[in-house]
């Protein structure tokens, strides 16, 4: 996996706020080793499926992880996964 470096400081700024809080930084490191889904995230932290939704899409918004639909066992469900396994 690739590793991010930013030179820019306004790309580093938007980083920098999406890994400042502790939910979106536990999100992130549960995912370096693995893509999860979010019921999945959710249970292994401990914290809400809102909460999970709603800082998985700003990691996304910051191009930190991805996501993508596939066919679950009651409809779909979204895998999220790393872009970088470093960050530089």
């Amino acid at each position: 996996m690739p590793i991010l470096k930013i030179s820019n400081p306004s790309e580093f700024k938007k980083i920098a706020k999406a890994l400042s809080n502790d939910a979106r930084m536990d999100i992130f490191e549960l995912l370096l080793g693995e893509k999860l889904n979010i019921n999945e995230i959710s249970d292994r932290l401990g914290i809400p499926l809102s909460s999970v939704t709603k800082n998985i899409k700003i990691l996304e918004e910051t191009g930190l992880i991805r996501s993508e639909i596939t066919p679950g066992k009651r409809g779909s469900q979204k895998i999220c996964s790393t872009v970088y396994d470093q960050i530089d």
